[in-house]
């Protein structure tokens, strides 16, 4: 499989990210073979996640807490997306290689001593 590269899209409310980033997620599916996309937002937006990926893809999707990622580590859906707390309460998501890792509303990390900052370093992305 390729390596694809970190790149960061930033812009205004409401332009379209999170449909930009599916959109990359299904061509990279198409085109080199991504098996696993890992999405990590705020609590309050993973259904709106769910439900964008829903509406313009055919890809399973699947929300995940610590407690139950762990049932589906050796069987994961090609969407799965996690909160910014999960990621740093679980070891388990930094033991998966991602083919792709997206953070929306990424200013989470800023802080570089910040537990959710030093758990997403440790996320395993191509």
């Amino acid at each position: 499989m390729a390596s694809v590269a970190s790149h960061l899209l930033a812009d205004d409310l409401g332009l379209g990210k999170t449909i930009q980033g599916i959109a990359v997620c299904e061509k990279l599916k198409d085109e080199i073979n991504i098996d696993k996309v890992l999405i990590v937002c705020p609590k309050s937006i993973i259904y709106q996640w769910r439900s964008e990926i829903q509406n313009f893809t055919n890809s399973s999707i699947e929300i995940f807490n610590p407690k139950s990622f762990a049932r589906y580590k050796n069987d994961l859906p090609f969407y799965s997306i996690t909160n910014y707390e999960s990621v740093r309460s679980s070891p388990d998501f930094s033991q998966v290689k991602w083919s792709i890792i997206l953070f929306d509303e990424a200013s989470r990390l800023k802080n570089i001593h910040a537990q959710v900052t030093k758990a997403a370093r440790y996320l395993n992305g191509n």
